[in-house]
């Protein structure tokens, strides 16, 4: 299981070079799964629509029980990297997060721990990680049933044109 580090800890350096390697394993793997070359690919920013959702906001319907908030599956030629989260929501009832490729689970990051910080948001040096056409799911477990403002952080690899259509 990955740790989350808040990026005090993590260090501004650290930060910059994890961000790098990230952005070089996205494209990395892109191309060794399609062929297509590597300067044909654009890396951005993930944004709620990668994963079906119109904002940053996950809905929990059940109080004390997991909920699952993402369930969609990636289009081909798009993959994606998860590898912080930022709790936006004054009032936070997640307790952990659960990223999942079917039934399988990637991983599991514990949430509480980051609602003492002055600012709730960290990064871990292991990226979730979803390839081209994987099913992703996303599972948290909420103490209320209510709407949170999470976000998660991360970057797209998708051939150039498809959203970013200029370098």
């Amino acid at each position: 299981m990955a740790k989350l580090e808040n990026i005090v800890l993590l260090g501004r350096e650290e930060y910059l070079a994890l961000v790098e390697d990230i952005k070089e394993e996205l494209i990395a793997t892109a191309v060794a799964q399609t062929g297509i070359p590597k300067e044909k690919w654009v890396v951005r920013d993930l944004l709620p629509s990668d994963l079906g959702l119109t904002e940053w906001k996950f809905t929990y319907s059940s109080a004390n029980a997991e909920n699952t908030v993402i369930n969609t599956t990636l289009d081909k030629r798009k993959f994606i990297r998860i590898f912080g989260i930022a709790i936006l929501d004054p009032n936070p009832a997640g307790v952990y997060i659960k990223f999942q490729k079917d039934q399988d689970i990637k991983d599991i990051w514990g949430l509480q721990d980051l609602y003492v910080l002055e600012e709730p948001r960290s990064y871990t040096k292991e990226p979730i990680k979803y390839d081209q056409e994987d099913n992703v799911q996303i599972v948290v477990y909420s103490t209320a049933a209510k709407d949170e403002k999470i976000v998660l952080i991360g970057f797209v690899a998708e051939p150039l044109g498809k959203t970013i259509t200029v370098r």
